[in-house]
């Protein structure tokens, strides 16, 4: 039997005798099963390289005068042919992927939908008549290749909500295949535009085409984005790294957005097995082969990392994102693993999450740390109806740690959260004690006898309870003799 380090990388056979070790950077955790094919051999193909390296060049050269002519130039030409191939990626990855699994994939939809484009002006519209008005951030749910988003759009009646990734993909898609124009995908970090994807696993994704002048011109599918930075070309194999990486998290994902990381188990739904999370590292740790450098690839797997609770990717990939990228994203990623593994051992600024999707995040840091907020800014959170930014609203109150705060967590909780979980029942009797509404506190107990008549926390909440009365009573007490004297 192999296996395979999830710290370095290496492939090796189980020991005869001994531990299960990896013999290359003596590490006995993070060992995986590994059944995927080993690395070819160096040796054997460096002498046949070497052997036909005269030949090739000779040919190489004989050939490109030949086309020279009938292609205008290399980037042009490489644009032309935006595939991959998937024998090369098996062969790269160590893994079993087939035709379907290729992002541009173009089959009987996607060829039925490329005969209504006529000029590139056709594929924008089609999309934006399409989709919804933003690009989807959320981190669950598949990922649509070519075709499949093909499919997605001739039978559904209903806007679809997809990434940028997967628009920009289809457009470049529809625009080869229908007018033979060269496209290339482009990666950004940001825009001014009025929507940008601040999901370091989602990314950033627009499409550049190829027309009569001689600079590409960027095309925003949804006219979403302006003054665009950060940006840069990926090339096809980049492409497929990128759309597995984030297919792979999405599909078991639990969690839709980072803040979710920080929600109490109770108020997270599903379960992803061993077996589950054995098959998606295999499939990330092969997909780094192709880009290692990748931020998106390197937040995927700081991510996979949070889901599995495995503190050693967790601390791997959070000093790997923060070496290789600063953008507003990378921060948000690293700021939810300090607060997920607890290790606040620096100061973050926040003020920037504000505006944008990541508010929960900001409120959720600045109740960990006791940064005060002003009731104006957390009343807005709250009127925005958005379960994320109300949660993180009543864990700022539950830290404050006074009664005006106690009556408001009562309050959200009992209007946006009534549906009896553990973590909001822990809450409110927590609230309810402090504020000496004994009455709640008993109908609180009595609930938790009721749906588990062996609960140990009914117990503590009563001993908890009596000891408070009693603390209570003997204030009382003591404040009735004080008056007497005065």
């Amino acid at each position: 039997m192999k296996y395979m380090c999830t710290s370095c990388s290496n492939i090796f056979d189980e020991p005869s005798e001994g531990d299960l070790r990896c013999p290359e950077c003596l590490r006995k955790k993070g060992l995986i099963v590994w059944d995927g094919p080993e690395k070819p051999g160096f040796n054997k193909r460096k002498l046949i390289f070497f052997g036909i390296l005269f030949i090739i060049a000779a040919a190489s050269i004989a050939a490109f005068f030949i086309i020279k002519k009938k292609s205008p130039s290399r980037r042009e030409s490489n644009s032309i042919i935006f595939n991959v191939d998937i024998n090369n990626i098996n062969q790269a990855t160590g893994y079993n992927f087939n035709e379907k699994d290729n992002p541009f994939h173009c089959g009987e939809n996607c060829q039925k939908l490329s005969s209504r484009i006529h000029k590139t002006e056709d594929v924008f519209r089609l999309i934006k008549a399409n989709s919804t008005e933003r690009y989807s951030s959320e981190i669950k749910g598949n990922l649509a290749t070519a075709e499949e988003l093909s499919e997605k759009i001739n039978k559904n009646k209903n806007k679809i909500s997809a990434t940028s990734l997967e628009w920009s993909i289809l457009a470049g898609v529809l625009i080869k295949k229908s007018l033979n124009i060269p496209f290339e995908i482009i990666e950004f970090e940001k825009s001014s535009g009025k929507y940008t994807s601040n999901s370091i696993c989602n990314g950033n994704f627009a499409v550049k085409i190829q027309g009569e002048k001689e600079e590409s011109e960027l095309k925003d599918l949804l006219a979403l984005h302006s003054n665009i930075s950060g940006e840069k070309i990926i090339s096809p194999k980049q492409v497929f790294a990128r759309f597995h990486a984030l297919k792979g998290i999405r599909i078991r994902s639990r969690v839709n957005n980072e803040w979710e990381f920080l929600y109490p188990p109770s108020m997270v739904s599903g379960r992803i097995t061993d077996s589950e999370n054995d098959k998606t590292l295999k499939l990330l740790v092969s997909l780094e082969k192709l880009d290692s450098s990748s931020p998106m690839i390197q937040g995927c797997m700081l991510w996979f990392g949070l889901e599995a609770k495995m503190p050693s990717l967790i601390r791997k990939y959070s000093r790997l994102l923060e070496s290789n990228s600063n953008s507003l994203a990378t921060r948000a990623m690293i700021l939810t693993a300090a607060l997920a593994t607890g290790n606040m051992t620096r100061k973050f600024k926040t003020s920037e999450f504000e505006n944008n999707r990541l508010l929960p995040l900001a409120v959720l840091y600045k109740a960990y740390t006791g940064e005060n907020i002003q009731k104006n800014f957390l009343q807005t959170i709250v009127s925005s109806k958005d379960s994320g930014g109300i949660y993180a609203v009543i864990l700022y109150h539950m830290t404050r740690r006074k009664k005006e705060h106690y009556a408001r967590v009562i309050e959200l909780i009992d209007k946006y959260f009534p549906k009896p979980l553990r973590w909001n029942t822990e809450m409110l009797f927590t609230a309810s004690l402090e504020l000496s509404n004994f009455a709640r506190c008993r109908e609180i107990i009595a609930f938790i006898k009721k749906e588990q008549p062996n609960s140990t926390l009914a117990k503590h909440y009563e001993h908890m309870l009596n000891t408070k009365i009693k603390s209570s009573s003997t204030e009382s007490i003591k404040n009735t003799e004080n008056n007497k004297k005065i």
